[in-house]
């Protein structure tokens, strides 16, 4: 049996805690994130089995306000969907925020979704399909 020092343990533990803000108790087969110094974007995917539930989160560990835009289009060949949501957020210290949410019929593999932050100038990007970069 391997032995992990203290430290590794609280990283590990951390890292499981941080997660568990973005999922619901309920089936949530996909989160992609992405982190900034104090703040992370999700994008959660659920399979709703005949639909699919697409949301954009936000995480920070100081009080921060800014501006997001979400972008979901379909990735398969059948028929086409295009969902922009954008708008102001604000959240506090240490809470998960929802910034935006659609329900899609079809499949979790159908969509592309990312999600980009702006806080002071900065931006912060979380693309969907385990894809992630920071710009």
């Amino acid at each position: 049996m391997a032995q992990f020092s203290t430290a590794a343990f609280i990283c590990l533990a951390g890292a499981a805690v941080s997660m568990a803000a973005f999922a619901d108790k309920t089936n949530v087969p996909h989160v992609a994130v992405e982190e900034a110094p104090g703040l992370r974007c999700a994008i959660v995917t659920r399979d709703l089995g005949d639909a699919v539930e697409i949301s954009g989160k936000v995480t920070a560990d100081h009080s921060v306000s800014g501006d997001y835009a979400l972008h979901i289009r379909n990735a398969s060949g059948a028929g086409q969907a295009i969902i922009d949501q954008s708008g102001a957020f604000s959240v506090t210290s240490g809470r998960t925020t929802t910034l935006a949410q659609a329900t899609l019929g079809g499949a979790p593999g159908s969509y592309v979704a990312d999600l980009e932050l702006t806080v002071d100038g900065q931006r912060l990007r979380c693309l969907g399909a385990g894809q992630q970069t920071a710009i």
